[in-house]
């Protein structure tokens, strides 16, 4: 969106900010802006990436909260230096990624960073049928990762692809089958260090070849080894 005083993008911003939790986060994509709301008319720019159309970007949605009557603060936003290189433009994209990550809460405020997601594994929920752009239908796995609320002793299922925004490609690349066995994908540099020190893995399929259970798509033609628990004790 570039006319942010355009009918239709003011009737698009009043219903989305009027709908977006205080704590909730928006960034528009391709802008280079994060806005955290945090109170009901008003809004917080977290992070910026100091380029001119960033700044053009930023004094249209300047306008257009003034008209919706919100506020937005700026005293404590962070500015990143234009990127150079393609390399400084992925590595900004994906600590604003991860700012977004770190604000995401539960209903009663629970940030979910602070719900020990490094100690959760990916469960299967369901299979859906999704329409594909030729018209035929395909059944897709449904997975989600399950984080446990401290403070409502309630679950919260969240997206792979939004877990691995919360932690890492490791807790990411890891799965427990319903023994409470751990399988834990290898780096190419691991797998080489495995195969120095004469230790053997397992090449993990659709199924796990312990117990034949489901295993999360992602790590379907990975070499892993077991652990028996998080700690990484060999099995």
């Amino acid at each position: 969106m570039s006319n942010w005083t355009d009918h239709r993008v003011t009737e698009w911003a009043k219903e989305h900010f009027a709908n977006a939790p205080v704590s909730g986060v928006w960034a528009p994509d391709g802008t280079g802006l994060i806005f955290l709301k945090i109170e009901e008319k008003k809004w917080s720019l977290m992070r910026a990436v100091d380029h001119e159309a960033t700044r053009d970007t930023l004094s249209g949605i300047r306008a257009l909260m003034f008209d919706l009557g919100y506020t937005l603060d700026e005293a404590e936003t962070l500015w990143d230096d234009a990127p150079q290189t393609m390399e400084d433009a992925m590595e900004i994209e994906a600590s604003q990624k991860k700012d977004i990550a770190n604000s995401w809460a539960d209903k009663d405020g629970m940030k979910l960073s602070e719900m020990n997601p490094e100690e959760a594994f990916p469960v299967f929920i369901e299979e859906k049928e999704v329409l594909l752009e030729d018209g035929e239908t395909e059944t897709i796995d449904i997975w989600a990762y399950r984080l446990l609320n401290p403070s409502t002793q309630k679950t919260v299922d969240i997206d792979p692809d939004d877990y691995r925004l919360l932690v890492d490609d490791r807790h990411f690349m890891r799965y427990r089958n319903e023994q409470g066995t751990i399988f834990q994908a290898l780096t190419r540099k691991e797998m080489m260090e495995y195969g120095d020190a004469k230790m053997m893995g397992v090449v993990v399929g659709s199924e796990c070849p312990d117990t034949g259970e489901r295993v999360p798509p992602w790590l379907w033609g990975t070499y892993c080894r077991r652990l028996s628990s998080i700690d990484g004790e060999e099995e």
